[in-house]
């Protein structure tokens, strides 16, 4: 079939009433195009589409791509195989990738490199998971809906925000975090995770453990547990930390909180109710027994002085709490006030003892003065 306008046209259509008609266009010497069109509508709609140049068009006689597919009735791309279909990406022998929907567990979207075979780097499943092996570069805002996340080995977020909105958020080994990590509920830190710059945000329960190093503003609603075992390694935060609600623990022997600024207890009165002053502590405070001693898992045998908190419990039992493995901890900085009100009644005896002196003192200079005459 040859033509010498435009388009050069075969048109294939039945006579059953309602049938559709479809046309083959040849284009003319402007693009060249072969094209499929629906000639039932008016104008005719295309279908698919070659170009000169190879490439294919579903829905436009006019793609700019290899395969260029155009809709405007919301319609996708539909790859369907009962085993596990793939979409194969390649730029060349060392860049290509296989797009691999298993079946295999959890239905999940796979990302494999250079060959179906090989293990997958990405993969998302239905349930919103997301799971990345190997190095993992962010320079944005990531974030986490549900699920959790888990980070182990290298990963590197940098700039940006990584906001773990439902679940639990867990850096492990090299993971570094550039930016902030916002954390809705539980936070783990184990030994060679980072947080620089933005710090960290948590709010619910954060556990520490080993060396873990976190700069910037770090603000932790909940429980904190720091864990430094025997070898003494601490974690280090440089920034502002704040630490609302729930509590501190520290576990192994010769644990140590080091800070270059002040570490503060909010005290706002707005916060408090129930005020009332302190009174009687003097008595109180002359039973507390003070003591030097060894840690016995401290392998540096460091000698420390505090109190016995079974000796405190019988004292002030509101300042000692157990710990979940059933040991007690003493609230140290609690302390401060029952010392301070204890000083001040001191004081106050200190003084009317010296007013008193001071009468005895007056009469015994009047009795030496009236003896001398």
């Amino acid at each position: 079939v040859s033509g010498t306008d435009a388009n050069a046209v075969m048109r294939i259509s039945s006579t059953t009433v309602g049938a559709k008609a479809w046309e083959l266009q040849a284009s003319g010497v402007t693009s060249g195009t072969f094209g499929i069109f629906n000639a039932t509508d008016a104008p005719a709609a295309p279908r698919m589409s070659i170009t000169p140049a190879g490439n294919v068009g579903i829905g436009t006689n006019v793609p700019t791509a290899r395969l260029m597919v155009s809709s405007t009735g919301g319609d996708g791309v539909s790859i369907v195989d009962t085993t596990s279909p793939y979409m194969h990406l390649r730029r060349d022998a060392a860049n290509e990738w296989f797009m691999v929907a298993a079946a295999v567990g959890a239905n999940r979207l796979e990302y494999r490199p250079g060959n179906i075979g090989n293990p997958s780097v990405l993969t998302l499943t239905t349930a919103g998971a997301t799971s990345v092996s190997g190095t993992f570069t962010s320079a944005g805002a990531l974030t986490v809906s549900a699920g959790g996340a888990n980070i182990t080995g290298n990963t590197q977020i940098n700039g940006g925000t990584f906001n773990v909105a439902a679940g639990l958020a867990s850096l492990n080994g090299g993971a570094a975090v550039g930016g902030t990590l916002s954390v809705s509920q539980l936070a783990t830190f184990n030994a060679g995770a980072s947080v620089t710059a933005g710090g960290i945000n948590v709010v619910g329960n954060s556990a520490i453990a080993g060396a873990v190093g976190i700069t910037g503003a770090t603000t932790i609603a909940g429980n904190l547990t720091i864990t430094a075992g025997n070898t003494l390694t601490t974690p280090t935060i440089n920034g502002a930390f704040t630490h609302s609600g729930g509590h501190l623990t520290g576990g192994g022997a010769g644990f140590e909180i080091n800070t270059y600024g002040a570490y503060k207890t909010t005290s706002d009165r707005r916060y408090k109710k129930n005020i009332k002053d302190l009174d009687g502590q003097t008595d109180l405070i002359n039973q507390i027994m003070t003591h030097s001693y060894n840690y016995i898992e401290d392998k540096k045998d460091l000698t420390h002085f505090g109190v016995i908190a079974q000796e405190i419990e019988t004292l002030f039992p509101n300042l000692v709490s157990r710990s979940p493995n059933g040991y007690l901890n003493v609230n140290y900085p609690e302390l401060i006030p029952v010392v301070i009100k204890g000083l001040q009644e001191s004081n106050a005896r200190i003084s009317e003892l010296e007013k008193q002196i001071g009468i005895l003192e007056s009469r015994l200079s009047k009795l030496e003065e009236k003896n001398n005459f």
